[in-house]
């Protein structure tokens, strides 16, 4: 069993620094049975391939790194701007 820590430490050095580079952050948030769910941040939750392609993007990813395949779900956490 993979556990939350390996998804996280794996996320942090093989698929941020990716999508960092827009100003985007994405994080394993949890996982539900043999679903992992990613939190997409920053610019990363307003971006439109943040969805369909960033999803087959992280799966292989995941199935390459540790062998086997995963289900992958993003929740999308847009910024929250407060004009006064």
């Amino acid at each position: 069993m993979i556990s939350l820590d390996e998804l996280r430490a794996f996320t942090e050095e093989a698929i941020l620094p990716a999508v960092s580079v827009d100003g985007g952050e994405i994080r394993v948030d949890r996982l539900e049975g043999e679903t992992v769910v990613f939190g997409a941040y920053a610019e990363c939750a307003l971006c439109p391939a943040c969805n369909e392609d960033y999803i087959w993007w992280i799966a292989g990813r995941l199935e390459a790194r540790f062998g086997r395949p995963f289900q992958v779900r993003i929740e999308k956490h847009p910024p929250y701007y407060h004009e006064n």
